[in-house]
Parts: C-alpha cells; sequence; structure tokens
C-alpha cells in the first residue's frame, strides 16, 4: 500500500501489518509538507458536580436550568467559576460537557451567556420519561470564539420537573455532570 501526502505518493509503510519507528524515519520527509489539524494549546479547563453516596441530583423544574458545578478540577486557561458561573477569557474554545437527567422528559444542553442573554453553544440529549424512570444524559460538544471575556451557565433544558441525576446503588460517590473546556486559539 503507497502512502500518498499532499498528492505525492511514497512508499508503503506497513509491511506484515506493522509501522515501526524505524519505517517512519527512513521513509516519511515532512520536511517540505504542511500537516493541519485542529489547533490546540496546553490550556484547558475541567468542571464537574459531584455528590455524596446517598445524595441524588439536584431538583430540575421545567425549562432551562443551570447545571450546579462545584468542583474545578484543572483550569490552565485563567478561567473562573462562581456559584456555577464561568467565565473565560477571550479566545476560540472546543467544549464538551454532559449531564444526568432523571425522568425530565425532553432534555437538552447548552452554554447560556448570562450578560448578553444569548446562547454560544446547542448541544443535544433524550427522552427520560417519569413512566419508566429514564434517566438519559443531556450532551454538548463544538467549538465557541468569545471576542472579549464572557461568563455562561452550563444548561438542561426539563420538559417537566425530575432531577439532575439518580445515585448510584454502589454507595460511593458520584459525577452527574462535568464540563470540559479547550482553549485552541
Amino acid at each position: 500500500m503507497a502512502l500518498e501526502l499532499n498528492g505525492t505518493t511514497g512508499v508503503s509503510l506497513v509491511q506484515d501489518g506493522v509501522v515501526t519507528a524505524a519505517d517512519l524515519a527512513s521513509t516519511l520527509d515532512l520536511s517540505s509538507k504542511t500537516i493541519t489539524g485542529i489547533p490546540v494549546t496546553n490550556e484547558f479547563a475541567q468542571y464537574t458536580r459531584y455528590f455524596g453516596a446517598n445524595v441524588d441530583g439536584d431538583a430540575a423544574s421545567a425549562g432551562w436550568n443551570n447545571v450546579g458545578l462545584n468542583s474545578e478540577v484543572s483550569d490552565t486557561i485563567g478561567a473562573s467559576i462562581s456559584s456555577s458561573q464561568i467565565t473565560l477569557p477571550a479566545g476560540t474554545y472546543f467544549v464538551t460537557g454532559f449531564c444526568q437527567a432523571y425522568e425530565c422528559n425532553r432534555t437538552g444542553a447548552r452554554l447560556r451567556d448570562t450578560a448578553n442573554s444569548v446562547t454560544l453553544l446547542t448541544g443535544g440529549g433524550g427522552w427520560s420519561s417519569a413512566s419508566y424512570n429514564g434517566l438519559v444524559l443531556a450532551y454538548l460538544s463544538g467549538q465557541m470564539t468569545l471576542a472579549s471575556s464572557t461568563s455562561f451557565y452550563f444548561q438542561v433544558y426539563a420538559g417537566n420537573a425530575g432531577r439532575l441525576g439518580l445515585r448510584p446503588a454502589s454507595g460511593e460517590s458520584w459525577q452527574q455532570s462535568g464540563l470540559n473546556i479547550w482553549k485552541i486559539a
């Protein structure tokens, strides 16, 4: 199998199903090639919501609910969190997040700018009916660009009153939600 890179065909790197460091060093010349991908910095922030062993998740009313993030796991971006409101400096970010939704019917997730009342990023969810004790994850994943320092909430939509999470029967503390933020530019 020949390798093609930027329109140039080279030698096969796969022999007997194995690519070795020697193969790469001797046959792959990238000196005049451009390799592109998602730009990444070493800046990352992570926020979560943990509960004790015998505590169910926060009550959710019908409509949009702020996810009560209560733990900053990591922050090299220079972000801040206060009462579950996160503030990020200007930049471009890739964000993933999830939150459990129990018996909330239709669910969804978003990041909501608190000063300008606009949605920065939307996600998806599912259906979790009280009639069958349903539990689903509301989630989001995507890129957003902030022109200036911006404060926002991670929010979950509940079609009717329910809970944001349900404790496991194991007797251990548990994670109801999480938000991961990478600064990419």
